[in-house]
């Protein structure tokens, strides 16, 4: 008996020693899970510290590539919208001088975020070197230097708009139809100029029309983004909303057209969340 009390008490001390260890190593697993824990999540701050920097640097950059001001254009009243969907917008627009001529450009590269934004950059930068002022040989020249690049599936639709006293010509790459208001007929009616997005080709056709225009006649330029805004039922706005509202308020500023656009725009998107840049210029032509 003696013999089996002392083989049952060594027992039972071994097993308190394995229950012991048992809970040390589970302290020491908790411990060590505890400190790859905090270490994974020190590395989380510092790379979300270290993309926040760029993207606030990629937004600092991007900002330098939209207008701060709406530059005058003789014989003519102009508004602007734009508004991105991500922190880094692909919709882009410009107003150049030559001259007696002033041209506007709108443009939407394909995708979202960075991606997007390079290619707004690069379509900025070599815009800025260009020194003609056909809407046509523009979008042929930018298209030749962005195949050039060969950058895959990173396009960029364009539209270039050049003004005169009396008339506009007009070229696009793949932007939605131009929306012109007759004041004279009191009728809307789009401008359809069709050519591929910049850099999809090597030799893609483009051409030019050129509209003439009459005192209080308006223009609308736009982005994809609001044509496409869905509605909590799925609808897409499409252009009739737009020319309805354009049509009601003709009489009115390009600004307050603006604020009327973008009241639509709200209205239409209800609760939704919009997934695309919203960009549109208006153009009026002044009275005599």
């Amino acid at each position: 008996q003696i013999v089996q009390w002392q083989t049952r008490k060594v027992k039972v001390k071994e097993e308190e020693k394995a229950r012991i260890k048992d809970m040390e190593y589970r302290a020491e697993a908790a411990e060590l899970q505890a400190k790859i824990a905090e270490t994974q999540a020190q590395v989380i701050e510092v790379e979300n510290n270290r993309r926040k920097s760029e993207l606030e640097t990629a937004q600092a950059v991007q900002k330098q590539f939209i207008p701060d001001n709406i530059p005058e254009i003789p014989g003519y009243d102009v508004a602007v919208f734009h508004e991105s969907a991500t922190e880094i917008g692909g919709d882009y627009y410009e107003f150049k001088n030559f001259g007696n001529s002033n041209l506007v450009f709108i443009g939407d590269a394909t995708g979202h975020g960075l991606p997007a934004g390079i290619m707004v950059a690069m379509i900025k930068s070599a815009s800025a070197m260009l020194e003609i002022i056909s809407p046509k040989r523009i979008l042929e020249k930018l298209n030749v230097s962005l195949h050039s690049l060969k950058l895959s599936k990173l396009h960029m639709a364009l539209m270039v708009l050049k003004c005169e006293q009396d008339h506009v010509k007009v070229s696009s790459a793949a932007i939605p139809y131009l929306i012109h208001y007759s004041a004279k007929q009191k009728k809307t009616k789009l401008l359809e100029i069709n050519g591929l997005p910049l850099g999809a080709m090597s030799k893609p056709i483009y051409t030019e029309k050129s509209l003439a225009l009459e005192p209080e006649d308006i223009l609308i330029l736009l982005t994809d983004g609001l044509l496409e805004l869905e509605n909590e039922k799925g609808l897409l706005l499409g252009y009739d909303p737009i020319i309805t509202t354009v049509e009601n308020i003709a009489n009115e500023s390009p600004e307050k057209i603006k604020e009327n656009l973008i009241e639509l725009h709200r209205e239409w998107l209800g609760e939704n969340s919009k997934d695309d840049d919203i960009t549109f210029i208006i153009l009026k032509k002044k009275a005599d």
